[in-house]
C-alpha cells in the first residue's frame, strides 16, 4: 500500500505532465475554439484564428485568409487644407501596418505656377512674382506644370 503524501505527490506529477495532444494539430493552444487542424494559423494567440477579424491595420492576418488587413475599409475623408489646388477627397486607408491619409495635397507640397489657381493651397492666388519675368516653376515630385509667362513690355 501506498502512503497517502506518496500518491498524492505521484497524482500532482502526473497532473502537471504535459499531454501528447497538446503538441498536435488537434490541440486548442489558445483556447479560442480553433485547432491547426481546423485553420487556426496561430495557436499561441486567440485573437488569430478563422473567425478573427482582420479589418485592423496591424499587419497581421487575423482571420487566417494568406492575406494581412484585407478586410480594413477604406474611407472617404475630406482634405483638411481644402482650398485652391488642395480643396478635395483623401482617402484614410491601411499603408503597410500604418493607419493614414492619402490622396491630400497639403502646402508646401505644390508651387505657385501663373496660372489663375491658388497651387500652393496657401489661400492666395499666383503671389511671388510668378507671373513675372521668371517662368513657371515646376510641380515637385508631379512631373512638371508650366504656367503663362508674361514678357516685359507685351
Amino acid at each position: 500500500m501506498v502512503p497517502f503524501h506518496s500518491a498524492l505527490v505521484l497524482l500532482v506529477a502526473f497532473s502537471l505532465r504535459p499531454s501528447v495532444a497538446q503538441d498536435s494539430a488537434d490541440a486548442d493552444g489558445d483556447r479560442d475554439g480553433w485547432t491547426v487542424a481546423a485553420g487556426d494559423c496561430d495557436d499561441a494567440d486567440a485573437a488569430v484564428n478563422p473567425d478573427g477579424c482582420d479589418m485592423n491595420c496591424d499587419l497581421i492576418d487575423n482571420d487566417c485568409d494568406g492575406i494581412a488587413d484585407d478586410d480594413f475599409v477604406v474611407t472617404d475623408i475630406e482634405c483638411f487644407y481644402a482650398m485652391g489646388a488642395c480643396a478635395g477627397i483623401g482617402l484614410w486607408e491601411c499603408v503597410d501596418g500604418v493607419e493614414m491619409e492619402t490622396g491630400c495635397v497639403y502646402p508646401g507640397d505644390l508651387v505657385e505656377v501663373c496660372d489663375g489657381v491658388d497651387n500652393d493651397c496657401d489661400g492666395e492666388t499666383d503671389e511671388g512674382d510668378v507671373c513675372g519675368t521668371a517662368s513657371a516653376k515646376a510641380v515637385k515630385g508631379r512631373g512638371h506644370a508650366y504656367g503663362h509667362v508674361k514678357k516685359a513690355g507685351h
